[in-house]
Order: C-alpha cells, then structure tokens, then sequence
C-alpha cells in the first residue's frame, strides 16, 4: 500500500506509523527460538515499508525536514525516539539475516537512508559498507543488485566511505566484466557468475565510480591493478548496454582527471582502443547515447588531450585513431560529433602535431 503511493506515506506518518515500523525494526525480543525466523521476517516487513516511506518523500525531504530528522523523529507527536544509532545498528544487522528476502529488504532501505549525508556517515561508522558487500557475495541476485546499489550510495561524497570501499573495488570491477556465459572469466572461477547480469554489472561499475569521484588514494588502487584498466576501456566500448558503457566512463573520466592517470590509460596496450572508445561516445547519436554519455567521452577526450601535448608521438597517434573512426563508412553516422573532438587536440602541441587534426 505503501509503495510508490505518496498519500499513503502521508497518510501514515500522521497517523505515527513510522515511530510503530522503527520500534518494529529495532525489536529483538523473541520468546520463542521458534519464533525467531518470524521475527526476522517482521523486521524486514518493517524495513521495506520504511524504506517505501522515505522513497515516497521525494522534495518534500529537503523542504520540510532532513531525512535525518524524520529517521530521528516521529512527525506526528514531535517526541525523539529513543536514538537513531539504534534503529540505524538494527537494519544493519538485518544484512547478515538468513532469508535472502530480509537482506534485501536491509539494502533497500540503507541505499534510501544513505541519500542523507549524516546518516551516510553514520551508517558507514555503523558497519554497513561490509555489511552490503558480505550480502554481494552470497551469490544470490536480487540481494546482490540492491546491496550494490545500496553501496553506490554510501560512498557517493563520503571520504570515510569511500575509503572503506577502497579493497573492493578490484573485485567491482571483475563483478561488472563478468558475463554469465564467460566461463573462463576470473570472477566464474571465484564464483561471482551468478552477480553478472546487466543490473548488477550496472550497480557494480557505479559504485566504483562513485568510490573513484574526488578520491586519489581509489584511483591508485585501481590503476595499481593489473588488468582493472584494460577492463574499464572495454566496458565503455560501444557494444556494452547503455547503462554499463556510461559508468565505465565516468571511472574512465576520474582516472584520467591525473596525469598520471593519463599516461596509464593513453601509453598502455589499450590506449589506442582507449581512444577509438572515448571518441565514438563523444559522437554517439545513433543509439540514443545523449548528451550526458557525449560529455563523459568529450571529458575523456579533454584529459588526454591535455596531458598528451607533451608527447609528440602518442599525439599523433591520438590523431590518426581519430581520423580512421571518423573516415570510416560504418563509424560515420556514429561519430558525428567527431569535429568537436578534433578541435580538442588541434588547438595544443606544434603545427606537425595539429596537423593531422585539421586535416581529419
């Protein structure tokens, strides 16, 4: 009744539902060890429902009140509970439940709490950022997707977070790589297959962009790593879905943001696939690629531009991997944003260096 149904939600805050859900979630009083497993169904009841609640608030979140203060505070008779830290320990737990439909329900409502800042920090300090990759690695799906998406959240402008995420990010990375009939791919050998279908492919590649976003220390470890990069520029390729080539980018984009970054990308063996890549997105019309896709391959582009102005012979073939994708039949249509590129490298390094752009 609750879900995608604002009235509802309304409805029952005025009514002190949700000081009734909290104390519900924060409940462990079993009676009965044979009432345990129904206790935990309860618990994750109430923790969906909260989590419909607060998905449900929308706007209204920020122009009213925090969603700290309506985690913290019952609207209706305007008392505190009795503290937040509570509520916020028992939905973590919720992550290590044995029904897979409980730790779903713990994800779901911790990636809606995690759209706060204090409760990010809050919930970070409180151990969910283990808690949800724990969930990631049980191999079951629904669970998985949410607890990454989940995780994307914690860490999105949180140092702490982000920090916290830092060792797993290798594996995000292998997760999202993985297809489900690779049966030579390091993460089918690990027992990861299972995680590999496009949504979580998806969820995995955002939160390591995310754990990448303003964050040196992630980005090192994520160049430090052998074949994380080579997998990066391959799942920004244009056969990739939509959703997987655009966070492929945006990691992209944050590595070569450095110049350190730069060099790896640009003077490794995929740096001329790199290129091709960041080229045809920032052209990409035929699949409907948008504005936003065109603007995280012009940013790619930017970055190398910039940082190959000092290297003449890597330059120039930045230069000649641009003029083939454009020249090409079958790239044409594709890239046609390919001018805009061009004028990015045309206007740095000497006139031989320039020259291949002008005559593209």
């Amino acid at each position: 009744m609750l879900s995608l149904h604002a009235p509802n939600a309304d409805r029952l805050v005025a009514a002190g539902g949700l000081e009734f859900l909290l104390q519900l979630l924060r409940s462990h009083v079993v009676t009965d060890l044979l009432d345990a497993e129904k206790e935990t169904q309860i618990q994750a009841n109430a923790a969906n429902a909260i989590a419909n609640v607060i998905a449900s608030f929308g706007e209204k979140v920020s122009k009213a009140k925090s969603l700290r203060e309506t985690w913290g505070l019952c609207s209706h008779y305007d008392s505190p509970l009795t503290t937040s830290s509570q509520s916020l320990t028992a939905v973590v737990a919720l992550c290590g439940a044995h029904f897979q439909t409980a730790r779903r329900a713990a994800a779901l409502l911790i990636g809606n709490l995690a759209l706060d800042p204090d409760l990010r920090s809050q919930l970070g300090q409180s151990g969910a950022v283990e808690a949800l990759w724990a969930t990631c690695m049980n191999n079951l799906k629904d669970a998985s997707a949410t607890a990454l998406w989940a995780l994307s959240n914690l860490v999105w402008s949180n140092r702490a977070n982000q920090e916290r995420c830092g060792v797993f990010l290798e594996s995000a990375v292998s997760i999202s790589y993985s297809h489900r009939d690779d049966h030579t791919s390091a993460a089918f050998l690990e027992g990861l297959a299972p995680l590999c279908g496009p949504l979580e492919r998806t969820c995995a590649l955002q939160l390591v962009a995310n754990a990448l976003y303003f964050n040196e220390p992630n980005r090192m470890r994520v160049e430090s790593s052998p074949d994380s990069l080579d997998k990066l520029v391959a799942l920004a390729g244009p056969n990739e879905p939509m959703a997987v080539q655009e966070q492929a980018l945006r990691c992209l984009v944050s590595i070569t943001s450095t110049g350190r970054g730069t060099k790896l990308v640009a003077l490794a063996s995929h740096g001329r696939r790199a290129y091709k890549t960041f080229a045809r997105a920032a052209g990409d019309h035929a699949r409907g690629g948008g504005t936003h896709l065109q603007q995280l391959g012009a940013s790619a582009l930017a970055n190398l531009s910039a940082a190959l102005s000092a290297a003449p012979d890597q330059m120039l073939s930045f230069c000649s991997v641009l003029v083939t994708v454009i020249a090409h039949p079958s790239h044409f249509r594709r890239v046609t944003g390919g001018v805009d590129t061009l004028i990015l490298t045309a206007r740095v390094g000497d006139k031989h260096e320039n020259s291949t752009s002008f005559f593209a």
